[in-house]
């Protein structure tokens, strides 16, 4: 079963400004648009399932196919749709949709690095005398605490490690003190040196954009990392590698809507070139093309 992910940016764009009805239509363009960002649908049948009068959807449909002088995106002169055979194709469904499936990739790192460090702290031991016993390690820190040499170790007494008190000298071995992770510093920045490595291994990105965008991503989600620097290469390594795997290259959005377009449109001639070969009575003959019947 499909899904459509929908954007808190929704709230802060123009069409949050239109009329109720014209909400609800984008909405329910969105829910229904295929991975290509194509709805089939007529205006009847849209508005019967965005339960609409029909007026109020041939409203929306035409703000859709205008131009909107404050929209966000510069492409197509802020339009949303245009229209295609059997319905409309979302203009910016395909920026849409690599945005969503990176938040997806994020998400699912966060749970397994949660599920890393969980097995960590399970399989964490303590060296206690004579024996190896599985302890919290904030016991074995507070025995270390105590100690005023690093590298002094104190003796157990007793032979029988069954007899190990709090009381009784133990043999604790210090353990080294992990850095631990943080949520994302207010004073987080871009160096000099990062800049230089982002220009060399993600040269198709823009450092802004993609910045900007780690930064709302580990926001919302509470993301901790122990180095915020090397969380960040991770997360333009993934980008840099999701938009390899589109098979985009270096086009623009408005280019590859343009072909999508003349691929649409020339489907379109085609078949309104059959359609007046069989109006003038000709049949298709696979051997010989078309011919007069009879």
């Amino acid at each position: 079963m499909a899904y459509t992910k929908l954007f808190n940016s929704i709230i802060t764009s123009s069409i949050w400004g239109e009329s109720d009805t014209t909400r609800i239509v984008w909405i329910t363009l969105l829910a229904l648009a295929d991975k290509n960002g194509e709805v089939q649908a007529s205006i009847p049948g849209l508005a019967r399932i965005a339960c609409v009068s029909l007026a109020d959807c041939e409203t929306a449909v035409t703000a859709f196919l205008s131009p909107d002088p404050y929209s966000r995106t510069a492409d197509d002169e802020g339009r949303r749709i245009e229209k295609i055979d059997g319905g409309w194709c979302l203009l910016n469904h395909n920026k849409y949709r690599q945005m969503a499936s990176k938040e997806d990739a994020v998400t699912q790192n966060a749970e397994r690095q949660a599920r890393f460090k969980a097995k960590q702290q399970r399989n964490e031991k303590v060296t206690v005398g004579n024996g190896q016993v599985t302890e919290s390690r904030y016991i074995a820190e507070a025995y270390t605490d105590t100690d005023t040499k690093p590298d002094t170790e104190v003796k157990n007494t007793s032979a029988n490690a069954d007899d190990i008190s709090p009381e009784k000298s133990l043999t604790v071995k210090k353990t080294k003190r992990t850095k631990r992770s943080t949520t994302l510093p207010n004073d987080f920045t871009v160096t000099d040196s990062m800049a230089s490595w982002f220009s060399i291994n993600c040269p198709r990105l823009d450092i802004d954009s993609e910045t900007a965008q780690f930064k709302e991503r580990c926001i919302a989600k509470g993301t901790e990392y122990v180095d915020w620097s090397a969380g960040w290469r991770t997360q333009m390594l993934n980008a840099e590698k999701w938009f390899k795997e589109t098979n985009y290259g270096k086009r623009t959005n408005a280019e590859i809507a343009n072909e999508y377009r003349a691929y649409r449109q020339a489907q379109q001639v085609a078949r309104s070139h059959q359609q007046n070969q069989i109006d003038s009575g000709l049949e298709y003959d696979p051997s010989g093309g078309w011919e007069t019947n009879g």
